[in-house]
Parts: C-alpha cells; structure tokens; sequence
C-alpha cells in the first residue's frame, strides 16, 4: 500500500514537473508574500 502511494505522488509529481503548474503556483505564492511585504513597509 506505501508503494504504491509513493509511485503515485511520484507519477503526479511528474505531471506537475512537466507542466510548470508547480512552479507557476509557486510564482503566484511568492508574488502574493511579495506584494504583503510591499504593503508593510
């Protein structure tokens, strides 16, 4: 059962590799903490 849990976050961490969604979540995210911290100052 760990097994396969692993190979499927392994298999679904591919997919989000290849299609940048990952990275363009983690943009988003970062621009959001960004744009926070503008405000503060």
């Amino acid at each position: 059962m760990f097994m396969y849990y692993c190979f499927v976050v392994g298999k679904y961490s591919n997919i989000f590799l290849q299609s940048n969604i990952f990275q363009l979540f983690f943009r988003i995210k970062s621009r959001k903490i960004g744009t926070k911290r503008l405000f503060h100052h």
